[in-house]
């Protein structure tokens, strides 16, 4: 057997420094990189009883883009981003965090884990962007609760009234249009309590009369 020289094993164990801190510089980055993009592990979760409500009184619904988390408050809108497969989806925070496995600060919909490629481990690390945040009251008993709907009017003109349409769809709100009297009746639904300041503000952004808020039923009920 050859054993090592003294300038031969200084050279190995030169190299063997050099090789662990290029391990400790990376891994220094990968912290960095968590810590700069917010990083948080998501999981999904489900109602485990039937006609569960979330903290936002809304139904539960695990066809609906929605989260729980405990940092942010209910009506807080968030983008998140899978690190693994570099999917997005938008949600709304409508319940307080769950009990959950440590480490797991956001649990989703089985809808968004779908849309961010994660629904076959269950569990994922996602970078997150707020998109608007929620009152921290919002879902106090003092804070209005339920659905509503926008009547925007009667529409005679069909042209007008199918561009109105195609406007509010392509601005992420929900219309609808119904005949009646001769005319289409425009509305704008699926509007959270919380969210009615916030959705009154986009249609008039859009040039439109929001028009009168009408109580609805629940959508998911």
């Amino acid at each position: 057997m050859r054993c090592a020289t003294h300038g031969e094993w200084n050279k190995g164990l030169r190299l063997n420094i050099i090789k662990a801190m290029k391990r400790i510089s990376l891994a220094l980055m990968l912290l960095s990189a968590s810590l700069l993009f917010g990083a948080e592990t998501a999981s999904w979760y489900i109602a485990t009883e039937p006609g569960y409500r979330t903290g936002s009184d809304t139904l539960f619904s695990s066809s609906s883009s929605e989260a729980a988390s405990s940092e942010y408050p209910i009506g807080s809108v968030l983008e998140l981003t899978s690190e693994k497969t570099g999917r997005s989806t938008v949600v709304t925070i409508t319940d307080p965090l769950p009990e959950l496995p440590e480490g797991r600060t956001l649990a989703v919909t089985e809808k968004a884990m779908t849309e961010l490629g994660l629904m076959e481990s269950g569990v994922g690390k996602v970078e997150e962007r707020v998109l608007r945040l929620g009152r921290d009251d919002a879902g106090q008993s003092d804070m209005p609760t339920g659905w509503y709907m926008y009547d925007l009017g009667l529409y005679y003109d069909s042209a007008e009234c199918f561009e109105a349409y195609r406007i509010l769809q392509d601005n992420g709100l929900k219309p609808a249009a119904v005949i009646e009297d001769g005319a289409l009746h425009l509305y704008v639904g699926y509007v959270m309590a919380f969210n009615r300041e916030s959705t009154e503000e986009a249609i008039r952004g859009l040039g439109l009369d929001p028009g009168e808020a009408i109580i609805s039923p629940n959508p998911y009920s």
